[in-house]
């Protein structure tokens, strides 16, 4: 079997999606999880393909393992609104299309999609949705305007203190505006919950350098690596994916 880059894999099987092979690309994405069950990448691929096989078991699984790393993870969301629709859990799919919209506010096609299960929840016209501050808080994020970001999702919170996807944005902000304690400060209960949540074993890693988080910084890195094994190529002082070529990860292909 050859050897083959682990990225150049992924986009391989991205393909596979694009050109309908559905079954195929499941079946590759079950060999890279053979070797990192929890990869972000090829859950998330298992689960569009799931959902293009209709194999919706599968695909559901799928996504609630990235959402588990990834609270905020938009094709997730999606995905997860429509595969439950499909099963008649209209409340539920209206939540997640609900965070979909908060995630990109200004995709219409995800304005209308929700308007329209808002519709057959209600059976009436609703009114269009308001930018919640979530949305706000992204906005301002995308604008590097990292203090107003934070204090709406603190305001946020105050009112729906259990949403963890705020309460990742929020690590994510302090982390991007070069406030570690307040990072690791929400990570830690964060992980409770999400032991596996990319934001805040990031805020860790990235906090490695303090005395009193020492002890965490190993086992934040193992997971931020089981997610995607690329991160062993980085330092804890820059963690951008991106600088580590393809080649740093490679597998053997498996004859399928």
């Amino acid at each position: 079997m050859a050897n083959i880059a682990l990225r150049a894999y992924l986009r391989d099987i991205e393909n596979l999606v694009a050109s309908d092979e559905a079954v195929q690309a499941m079946v590759n994405c079950r060999a890279i999880l053979a070797l990192y069950p929890r990869h972000l990448g090829a859950s998330r691929l298992l689960g569009n393909a799931g959902f293009l096989a209709e194999d919706y078991k599968s695909a559901k699984s799928a996504y609630l393992q990235v959402l588990a790393s990834l609270p905020d993870d938009l094709i997730s969301h999606i995905g997860l609104s429509v595969l439950l629709e499909t099963s008649g859990e209209l409340e539920p799919a209206v939540w997640h299309m609900q965070r979909a919209v908060e995630i990109q506010p200004g995709n219409p096609s995800l304005q209308k999609e929700l308007q329209r299960l808002l519709r057959r929840r209600t059976g009436e016209e609703t009114a269009e949705q308001r930018l919640t501050r979530y949305a706000l808080a992204r906005m301002y994020q995308k604008g590097n305007l990292y203090l107003q970001a934070s204090a709406e999702i603190l305001a946020a919170l105050v009112d729906e203190p259990q949403r963890l996807d705020l309460q990742c944005l929020l690590i994510q902000v302090y982390r991007q505006s070069g406030k570690p304690e307040e990072a690791v400060k929400y990570a830690l209960p964060v992980l409770e919950k999400l032991p596996d949540c990319l934001e805040a074993n990031l805020a860790l890693v990235q906090a490695s350098d303090s005395p009193d988080q020492a002890g965490r910084t190993s086992s934040a890195r193992r997971r931020l690596e089981a997610l995607d094994p690329y991160y062993a190529g980085l330092a804890p002082e820059d963690l951008d994916l991106r600088l580590v070529p393809d080649a740093f990860i490679q597998i053997e292909r498996p004859s399928l």
